[in-house]
Formats: C-alpha cells, sequence, structure tokens
C-alpha cells in the first residue's frame, strides 16, 4: 500500500497504507465550491467539528488562501486541556516535518540572489568534504536524494556544523540522485551551508529573510535542549500542548528536536502567521514566480512516484498538481494547489494521526475532477477481494485485523500504522462499495488496487500481496 504525498516523519514515511487518487471522478455527499468562489465556512466547520469529535482532537487552526487573499481564518477546540485554554489563530503549534517548506522558501532566498546554486556541488560550498560528496548537488539535499547518512549521532543537539562533520566520516548510503530516501542527515547538512552562506544561526536567518518582513511574529523555534534528566525550552506565547491517545485517553507528548537539524523540523507557527506566508507565495512578496517554480520542480527525479521537491513534498489531489507537507504525521498538513492557487493549513495537536485534514476541506474548496472514473476490470480471485473488503470493513470501525497480513508484514508494518491508520479509516466510515481497477504481477510482486466509494468520496487503495494473497 502507498502513501499520499505528505511527508511523515522517517520511521513512519513508507508505512501509510493509503493512497487516495484525484483521477477517480465521483459525486460527494458534501457541497463544492466552484472554481474561484470562497471557502463556506460553515461547511468546512461541520466537518473539521465532526473530526474532532470522531477521533478526540482537541483543537484545529486552519487557514486557506485563494490568490493571496485568506478566505477562512478559524480555530476550535482547546489549546491547553489543562487549563481549558481555547485555541485561537494565533496559537503556537508545532509544525514538526513541516517546517520544510519554510526551509525551501529561505533556501530560495539565497538561489534567487545568486548565493547558492541549486545544481552546484556540496563540496563548492563545502571543499573539506570527502571527494565523493563531489556528486552530491544542493538539491540532492533538499530533495532526500543524496544518499547522505541519517546517523547524526550525538551531535543531533548540537551545531549543524558538527552534524555535518560526522556525516562526511561515514559511507554514503547509496549513489547521489539515483533514489530518494526521505531522511535528516541531507537537511543537517543542508542547513550548515546556508549558515555558512548567510553568516548567522538557521533559526535567525529564517527570522529575519522570512519571518520579520511578513509579519509572522508568532513562528519561532523553542532551542529546546537536554542535559541528564532535565529539558528546557524557551517560553513559546500560546503554545499547544501536544497530546497522544491511549485507547480514548490524551497523554501529554513532547516532540524534541535538535539544534543541528531545525531545517528539518522543530519549528512552531500560527495558522495567522503560516496564512500571511502562504499568501506571500501567491503575490511574490518573497520569491518570483520563476524562483517558485523552481522550488517546486522534482525534474530528473529518480522516484516519480515519491517525488519531492525544494522542502516540499509533490503529488497529485483531485486530478490536480499539489505541494505540500505535513509533520507529527498530523500536527500540521499544509497542502497547496498551485493550478488554483489555493493553500490549505491545518494545525492540530494530537500527534497520533494521520493527515488527512487538509484533504478533507479541499474536497470542500476544490472543484470536483471531470473525467471518467477507473474502469473496473474482471477479478480472476474473488478470495483476495473478499478478504480486501474485510479488511476495508474492519478499519472504518477502527480495527487492523493481522490475520490479513504476512508474518513480515505483522512484525515491521502493522505495529506502525496501528497508530495513525485508524483515525483516518474512521473519519472515511464504512466503504459502499469496493472495486477492483489494477492488478500488476511480475518479479515475484503482485499488486492490486481498488477504488473504494465512502458515501460517495472516491478512494483507491493499492495491496502489494504475497502469493498466498496476504498483504505485504
Amino acid at each position: 500500500m502507498r502513501p499520499r504525498m505528505l511527508r511523515l516523519p522517517a520511521a513512519t514515511a513508507i508505512l501509510l497504507a493509503a493512497a487516495m487518487l484525484a483521477s477517480c471522478a465521483s459525486t460527494a455527499t458534501v457541497a463544492r465550491a466552484p472554481a474561484g468562489e470562497p471557502a463556506n465556512p460553515d461547511a468546512v466547520e461541520a466537518y473539521l467539528l465532526e473530526q474532532m469529535r470522531i477521533n478526540r482532537i482537541p483543537s484545529i487552526a486552519v487557514a486557506i488562501v485563494r490568490s493571496g487573499r485568506t478566505e477562512l481564518l478559524r480555530a476550535w477546540g482547546t489549546a491547553a486541556l489543562e487549563w481549558d485554554v481555547p485555541a485561537t489563530t494565533s496559537t503556537a503549534y508545532q509544525l514538526a516535518s513541516a517546517t520544510k517548506p519554510l526551509t525551501g522558501t529561505a533556501l530560495m532566498l539565497l538561489v534567487q540572489e545568486g548565493s547558492l546554486a541549486l545544481d552546484g556541488s556540496v563540496r563548492a560550498y563545502l571543499p573539506e568534504a570527502p571527494a565523493e560528496w563531489d556528486r552530491i548537488t544542493i538539491r540532492h539535499l533538499a530533495t532526500h536524494a543524496s544518499g547522505i547518512s541519517d546517523d547524526l549521532g550525538d551531535t543531533a543537539s548540537k551545531t549543524a556544523a558538527d552534524a555535518a562533520r560526522r556525516l562526511m566520516s561515514l559511507p554514503l548510503a547509496f549513489e547521489p540522485g539515483t533514489r530518494t530516501s526521505y531522511g535528516i542527515g541531507g537537511y543537517a547538512v543542508l542547513q550548515h551551508i546556508i549558515e555558512l552562506i548567510a553568516g548567522m544561526p538557521f533559526p535567525q536567518f529564517l527570522h529575519e529573510r522570512v519571518f520579520v518582513p511578513l509579519g509572522m511574529a508568532g513562528t519561532r523555534f523553542d532551542h529546546s535542549s537536554d542535559d541528564g534528566p532535565f529539558r528546557t525550552a524557551d517560553v513559546v506565547p500560546q503554545r499547544a500542548q501536544i497530546y497522544s491517545l491511549e485507547g480514548d485517553q490524551p497523554r501529554i507528548f513532547w516532540f524534541h528536536y535538535g539544534a543541528a537539524a531545525y531545517s528539518a523540523g522543530g519549528l512552531l507557527a500560527t495558522a495567522e502567521d503560516l496564512a500571511k506566508w502562504a499568501a506571500a507565495l501567491d503575490s511574490g512578496t518573497l520569491l518570483s514566480d520563476e524562483s517558485a517554480a523552481s522550488m517546486w520542480d522534482t525534474a530528473g527525479q529518480p522516484d516519480p512516484d515519491n517525488a519531492f521537491a525544494i522542502g516540499w513534498a509533490v503529488g497529485t489531489y483531485r486530478a490536480q498538481r499539489t505541494v505540500g507537507h505535513s509533520g507529527g504525521p498530523a500536527l500540521a498538513d499544509i497542502l497547496r494547489f498551485p493550478q488554483e492557487e489555493v493553500t490549505i493549513i491545518v494545525l492540530t495537536n494530537q500527534s497520533t494521526m494521520y493527515p488527512y485534514l487538509a484533504q478533507g476541506i479541499a474536497d470542500l474548496v476544490i472543484p470536483a475532477p471531470r473525467g471518467p472514473a477507473p474502469t473496473p476490470i474482471a477479478d480472476t480471485d474473488t478470495t483476495i477481494s473478499h478478504r480486501i473488503q474485510v479488511l476495508l470493513r474492519s478499519l472504518a470501525d477502527g480495527h487492523i485485523p493481522d490475520e490479513a497480513f504476512t508474518d513480515e508484514a505483522r512484525r515491521g508494518f502493522v505495529p506502525q500504522i496501528r497508530t495513525f491508520l485508524p483515525p483516518y479509516t474512521r473519519s472515511l466510515g464504512t466503504p459502499d462499495t469496493i472495486t477492483l481497477i489494477d492488478e500488476t504481477t511480475g518479479d515475484g510482486r503482485r499488486e492490486r488496487a481498488y477504488l473504494v466509494s465512502y458515501a460517495g468520496k472516491p478512494v483507491v487503495w493499492r495491496f502489494q500481496l504475497a502469493p498466498d494473497g496476504r498483504i505485504q
């Protein structure tokens, strides 16, 4: 089963189970806004309040920006359960890996002014790097295609320069540019290079070049650090407390980000601030149209189905190209439709979720796709289809049946998805129809794709199968 193109932490990035394909044409049961018309605040609120109820999300803040104008900026719920503090659009949420699109924006400022070349060799900026790094470009670092190790060791909490020195001593995991592997090592090196060129620490660079010009006063790093059993951090005004779920009970949860890779994650931001940033991307306030296009370009990517641009993940939803990123997995979800000039930003303080809320809002504000639905194909093995049907109905109840998976998948795959997949499948509800639309075999692989309708919402699930039909 393949993930959609909004990225999670490295440990779970390859393990997501749902791929939602916009090529599926179907009439959903919710009202959809025609192109150019603003979002219906009542419809968005009704959708999000229901998702909060289903999956016990303490709070959500949302911004929808269209063509440089913020058309919706709202917050619901409780930012800190202990004190019953209501969430607002000025509440600061942890972005986690959704920090990367802002890193991409800052990086492109240096490219735009001629201080950095995307396709320049890393050794042009780090001449002390090993000879094999001569084949690594800045683009490789930003698109997870460098082959640099993710083993930061004890340098993670130190400086990006410390991390870069350590990574230079380790062998490459693969030949640069031959594949993508989502991780943190390349971003630590990228941060070091940005700091060298800018002549200042990365947080200061972001603050001076992005946050101050756009008036993003509530966006910052907390500079948390560990000293034995103690953890300290900056005071962040109006910070939302993060929660995980154990059963139905919320528990306080923390993400600690080391200073060596702030470019990869750790930023805290408000919905109000991120709306300003999205509007700036529309208006060209920070980046020219050419620079923005370069930031979202995936030309030369070794894996088109797993494409990354400069700090952004690139995919398709509702038959349109999208760029975006998630983090936490679902503490932050940024989903942008360049063709429509619509950016959807969703911030939550619930860590144990699949990032589906921005897509759900897109169903309300992006025109429905046109064209034929995928064509059903003959089912030569109805036993497998029945097993898939049972699985999907179990997932609708938030249950993942072990017997549907191979022994290897039960050990390595199922434990990872057990936490964050059920919130997503519960939100979809019980499937109405399940139709086989594709099957491929060869080289010992067997893959099946099913078009599944949930109250009119089309979702495509892809399964990689063992010879006995169980899910690998």
